[in-house]
């Protein structure tokens, strides 16, 4: 826990962050995200760092994969396309 703490503030910016991107309506790409993030970071950079540092390096993996998934999730908030996704259709006018 005592790792593992210092890493807490990259996760929320990745929820804050992925929920903005979600709310506007562009789902697929903040699913793309999260599976990298969990399947590609997440899960390898724990075993290797566990295998390096016994139980430490879970931690260590955890918040390093946390770190890098929020400069992704940073990175897609700065230049993705989500900003131009239309939400609604505007109607013409019929009077």
């Amino acid at each position: 826990m005592r790792i593992i703490c210092w890493f807490y503030p990259f996760l929320g910016i990745n929820f804050i962050l992925n929920g903005i991107v979600r709310a506007s309506g562009a789902m697929y790409p903040v699913l793309a995200l999260n599976l990298t993030s969990f399947w590609i970071l997440r899960f390898p950079l724990t075993y290797l760092c566990a295998a390096l540092w016994g139980s430490h390096g879970i931690a260590i993996g955890m918040g390093i994969s946390l770190v890098v998934s929020s400069l992704i999730a940073s990175a897609y908030y700065r230049y993705g396309g989500w900003k131009r996704k239309k939400l609604f259709r505007e109607e013409a006018d019929t009077a």
